[in-house]
């Protein structure tokens, strides 16, 4: 199929969004940037999801092996780099009687580091389009379903950062499923309206009274029980989210740009090393600067963000890291 400039484009953007909410220190703390990331949780990686799921139409067998391989070695590498330092910080800070080097060592070959649930899914989502395919199963079901299944998961008392897996599957399902007229149908809205919803969301999230249980709900992690005060109002905030989540994800197909396709390559890239230049930044400022007092983190986290994009977008390109990102290369003939 034909690239989407549009959606290239987008991934470019919305990965930047995911830095900036993994770069954001202050979210409790400070109204402005709690609003904002929320704002923006509603359809960052929910449309990166579906982007994925887009671009994952006719799926074959010798394909979904191929990226098996090769975003099963990515992962690897990733979790491996992502969680020795944490491991180690732990190892060092926390008491003997606190610490189990085995259950850690265990829990970087079984618990996802980080945004790396998101790889994982990749490979889950994935294989399960190929079967739907395969058994020629209908929108309505298999949509229905990813709905379903993971509001009912809620009501089970697990907490696993994998657990978003299951809980944003249908974002891939509703990319999958979509075809170029759909795309085409989402475009030609007047720009009005998905710009008065988007800002009637903003404005509701801005006032909003529980602003920290939506904030959870984005997550999409968890069982009900461990974040809300009763299974009704877990079920409630995240069934809630699905739909302003789909609403808010339509309208930023209809405002989108495609002025940076050309980056949407780069956006996994990103996505793997920001978590990396993020630590070390961390680092610097808690150990070699003197403690910064902010008055408004929004205006300092959200530059700092750029510049960790474009340094995590450079890196990407060096010879070493892409084959740290991409370890399938080592068995490629040259």
């Amino acid at each position: 199929m034909n690239r989407n400039k549009t959606f290239d484009s987008l991934k470019f953007i919305l990965v930047c969004f995911v830095v900036y909410a993994h770069t954001t220190e202050n979210l409790y703390k400070d109204r402005g940037t709690a609003v904002l990331v929320s704002f923006l949780s509603t359809f960052t990686m929910p449309l990166f999801i579906f982007i994925s799921g887009y671009f994952s139409k006719n799926i074959t067998w010798d394909k979904y092996v191929k990226s098996f391989k090769s975003l099963g070695l990515t992962y690897l590498a990733a979790q491996l780099t992502y969680s020795i330092p944490f491991i180690t910080v732990q190892a060092v800070t926390l008491p003997a009687d606190q610490f189990n080097i085995v259950q850690k060592i265990i829990s970087i070959f079984i618990l996802p580091y980080g945004g790396l649930w998101y790889v994982v899914g990749l490979l889950v989502w994935r294989l399960l389009v190929y079967y739907i395919a395969k058994l020629n199963l209908k929108f309505p079901l298999v949509f229905s379903l990813s709905l379903i299944i993971p509001l009912l998961f809620g009501f089970i008392d697990i907490q696993l950062n994998a657990f978003r897996v299951i809980t944003f599957f249908p974002y891939f399902v509703l990319g999958y499923y979509c075809n170029e007229q759909m795309f085409n149908k989402i475009r030609k809205v007047n720009p009005i309206i998905p710009v008065a919803i988007l800002l009637t969301l903003f404005t509701g999230l801005y006032f909003a009274k529980n602003l920290f249980y939506f904030v959870m709900a984005t997550f999409g992690e968890g069982s009900y029980k461990s974040t809300y005060p009763t299974l009704l109002q877990g079920f409630l905030y995240r069934a809630s989210f699905y739909l302003i989540s789909m609403i808010s994800i339509t309208c930023v197909i209809n405002l989108a740009t495609d002025r940076f396709y050309k980056l949407g390559k780069y956006s996994l890239g990103i996505f793997l090393v920001h978590p990396c230049v993020i630590f070390i930044i961390s680092g610097i400022r808690m150990y070699l600067l003197p403690p910064l007092d902010i008055t408004y983190p929004i205006l300092f986290d959200f530059p700092l963000a750029m510049v960790i994009s474009f340094i995590s977008l450079y890196l990407s390109e060096i010879k070493p890291v892409q084959y740290w990102m991409s370890p399938i290369m080592f068995f490629q003939k040259k």
